[in-house]
């Protein structure tokens, strides 16, 4: 374990299109008025450094972003856009959560992040607690040497971030179901308000 405390970069992943939603899932409201942007933002707020956005840079916002590629491939680009960005400015690792994801805190983050502390040359990522064998990808804490071995997927076509991981062995820490669970369509939306 080491004994210095990690330099840790926090990024909500926000490049997708919403083709599903019909318009931006970051702009969605929780029900206590919080944007989904807003929301994911403020749980890495107190575990991290600092947090940034990974996004296309047209979007309006007061936040810092770090630019999607010109030429994507699905969230592995904003992956590993961040880690880069990360690497060269000092940081030790990212941690990445989804914009759709309402219903993750800053609790279950901070369990990937504890765990990160004590295997810092692992990926730790979050699993469906009901299926262990369900990655979430998009929900765990990279550190910044993945960068060179997620290049070298997109440079080979491989974008599957899921079957990557898989192939990486990543540390997997189980959390609630729910927490994982994304909203990608009006009627899923609509589903989580009236839970």
């Amino acid at each position: 374990m080491a004994d210095t405390d990690p330099k840790l970069l926090g990024v909500v992943l926000c490049g997708g299109r919403s083709t599903r939603m019909g318009h931006d899932k970051a702009m969605l409201k929780t029900p206590n008025g919080t944007t989904f942007l807003d929301h994911a933002c403020q749980r890495l707020r107190s575990l991290c450094d600092e947090v940034y956005l990974s996004s296309s840079l047209n979007r309006d916002t007061a936040c810092k972003i770090i630019a999607d590629p010109a030429e994507t491939h699905g969230p592995i680009s904003g992956v590993h856009a961040s880690l880069t960005f990360a690497r060269s400015n000092g940081y030790d690792a990212c941690v990445f959560n989804p914009v759709d994801t309402p219903c993750l805190t800053a609790g279950h983050v901070k369990t990937l992040i504890d765990r990160y502390r004590n295997h810092r040359d692992n990926i730790v990522c979050g699993v469906d607690d009901n299926n262990h064998d369900q990655l979430q990808p998009l929900i765990a804490v990279y550190p910044t040497a993945a960068a060179t071995a997620i290049s070298d997927a997109i440079s080979a076509g491989r974008f599957s971030l899921r079957k990557w991981l898989i192939a990486q062995h990543a540390t997997r820490v189980p959390i609630a179901a729910a927490a994982c669970r994304n909203i990608n369509t009006p009627f899923e939306f609509q589903d989580w308000i009236n839970l």
